[in-house]
């Protein structure tokens, strides 16, 4: 199912795009396969999910299609499968977000498993006579968010047991420290994960796949019983716990200057006057603001990359403009490149740095690019 801004892109009438989302190919396949080097005999599926941390769904699931290895996707919401499976994507998709029951039983689509996350959803299921999805069976081990308490595992695998109509494929859980500096609780969860997973692997030996550990998990792989690794930010080439080495950023956000004014000293530029400068200034005008995904954490203290230098931007990040004070870019004029969001991990605009500068995560920063922004697949 196609979206409206899909639909306008496929028209040849379509203008020229004034910003372009670049995901690289190489750098996401070069992620994919250090992790499955990390994991060992574990397999390890991509998640993509909130489209693919920003990338695109569409655009990492045709890169990752033909991967036989890959056992499915994971992604959030039904709303995804829908996509994914009206544009062709034909790989198996575990549905990790919340699912209405009636939802999960009216499912038309193939190979399309979903996580049940409540005692109370598990029992809606298991009073239906209809044959179900794949399901996950998504455990509690300590996060408190959601998930099946241990204390109501013999509960779960009585009514599990006792209807043959509920297929089940995996059990799951979600680690809430994996990238801390104190392992004390990310062992407390592994060991009360471990303890359940015993009693599963004897009550139904039928179950198909474990997973707990996510990208920041991989140093505790060897603790873990289980065997499949969720593989999130790490596939786009960002490493929250800082473990794994020569991990490649595989987006980059790309506009041109649509305006160039030269200022003199003692006068600003944006909203509320916030920035003043203190000498004659060449400021640059981009097309993008804090609607495109540029925080506004990041005014008068953010970087642009124009014509592969840094330059500060200056005054208020607006909702669909920001300015830049590129003086000492020699011959620059309209039209010329500027890096919003840089895949080099060293840049001042990469994720990393620019979350660290708007004080939040490279997941925020990489989520909040809007999903009508042209999508392509570089090299």
């Amino acid at each position: 199912m196609k979206s409206f801004f899909q639909k306008l892109r496929d028209r040849k009438s379509t203008p020229q795009t004034l910003i372009t989302v670049c995901v690289s190919r190489s750098n996401i396949l070069h992620n994919l396969s250090l992790f499955k080097k990390k994991a060992g005999s574990w397999r390890v599926a991509p998640v993509l999910k909130s489209n693919a941390y920003g990338h695109g769904l569409l655009t990492v699931a045709r890169i990752l299609q033909d991967n036989k290895d890959i056992p499915f996707f994971a992604i959030d919401s039904y709303f995804e499968a829908r996509v994914l499976r009206t544009e062709g994507i034909t790989m198996p998709l575990l549905v990790l977000g919340h699912t209405l029951t009636k939802t999960i039983l009216e499912n038309s689509f193939k190979d399309v498993a979903f996580a049940v996350a409540t005692l109370s959803q598990l029992k809606e299921l298991t009073q239906q006579k209809k044959k179900t999805p794949p399901l996950h069976i998504k455990i509690d081990t300590g996060m408190h968010r959601q998930g099946i308490m241990p204390d109501e595992i013999s509960e779960t695998i009585h009514l599990l047991t006792a209807n043959p109509q509920i297929r089940i494929e995996g059990v799951c859980s979600h680690l809430s420290d994996a990238d801390g500096t104190d392992p004390t609780f990310t062992r407390k969860q592994i060991e009360t994960w471990n303890g359940i997973v015993k009693i599963w692997k004897e009550k139904i030996p039928d179950t198909r796949w474990y997973h707990l550990a996510l990208t920041a998990a991989t140093k505790y792989i060897q603790e873990i019983d289980a065997n499949l690794l969720r593989l999130g930010m790490g596939l786009y080439g960002i490493d929250p716990a800082n473990e794994v080495q020569d991990l490649k950023p595989a987006l980059s956000l790309r506009t041109s200057i649509t305006a160039l004014r030269t200022i003199s000293a003692g006068e600003s530029v944006g909203y509320n006057n916030t920035w003043t400068a203190t000498r004659e200034t060449k400021v640059a005008t981009i097309p993008a603001g804090y609607f495109e995904g540029i925080s506004r954490q990041l005014s008068n203290k953010g970087v642009i990359r124009v014509n592969d230098r840094e330059c500060p931007i200056v005054g208020r990040v607006s909702m669909n403009m920001t300015t830049v004070d590129v003086t000492d870019i020699p011959n620059v004029k309209e039209g010329d490149s500027a890096e919003v969001i840089s895949a080099d991990p060293k840049a001042g605009n990469s994720a990393s740095k620019i979350a660290v500068a708007s004080g939040t995560i490279p997941y925020e920063i990489l989520v909040h690019i809007p999903a009508h922004l042209k999508r392509v697949t570089e090299k």
